[in-house]
């Protein structure tokens, strides 16, 4: 077998799905940094969640936000739910998995917060809850999806975002939800701080 082949064809691909992908984000992207930065401002927060390996996505962008991404800062109030293996086993026994999530969105959730959810390609009826839970507290919704077709996807409302990732893997849509968390970091610290540590 010819490692570096499989080497060079790996990085190939995930080059291709990037810069596919830059036309699509570029708009959404600084519209969700948009909506985060007001949210800060106002002194309100962000609440991520997901599913599979969506949950990583989700989870990434809380542990920017709380510590920092590239540039020493003030940490920002973002809130992942569903990592709790004690809590979420609860809420799980009791009002099952489909509302495990929504069920947190509501306890959690005040009017003016966002909710951002992230599939990568199974869909999910837990997600989708939550999303109609958000809706209910008032709360903004920004969607890290694969598929426009998925669960989470037609319980948007006009006024959410959608930042979706088109990719024929859910690998590859996740290494692309992990270059969108990252950028998405970026602008909301740009917008926020200006240049930092002099870059």
């Amino acid at each position: 077998m010819n490692y570096y082949n499989l080497v060079a064809e790996h990085f190939q691909q995930s080059m291709e799905a990037i810069s596919l992908s830059v036309d699509t984000l570029a708009e959404p992207l600084q519209a969700a940094s948009q909506l985060l930065v007001n949210t800060f401002l106002q002194d309100h927060k962000l609440i991520t969640c997901g599913t599979g390996l969506g949950c990583y996505s989700a989870q990434l962008m809380s542990c920017y936000l709380n510590d920092q991404y590239r540039h020493e800062r003030p940490a920002l109030p973002a809130l992942f739910i569903g990592g709790d293996p004690a809590s979420q086993g609860s809420i799980v026994e009791n009002v099952g998995r489909d509302e495990s999530l929504a069920r947190q969105v509501r306890a959690l959730g005040t009017p003016g917060d966002v909710l951002m959810v992230a599939e990568c390609g199974t869909g999910s009826a837990a997600l989708a809850k939550a999303i109609t839970a958000a809706h209910e507290r008032n709360l903004a919704v920004i969607l890290l999806s694969s598929n426009v077709d998925s669960d989470p996807d037609a319980s948007l409302q006009p006024g959410d975002i959608r930042l979706t990732s088109s990719c024929s893997s859910k690998e590859k849509v996740f290494e692309l939800q992990i270059m969108t968390v990252g950028c998405l970091c970026e602008l909301i610290d740009l917008s926020l701080f200006g240049e930092l540590d002099g870059e």
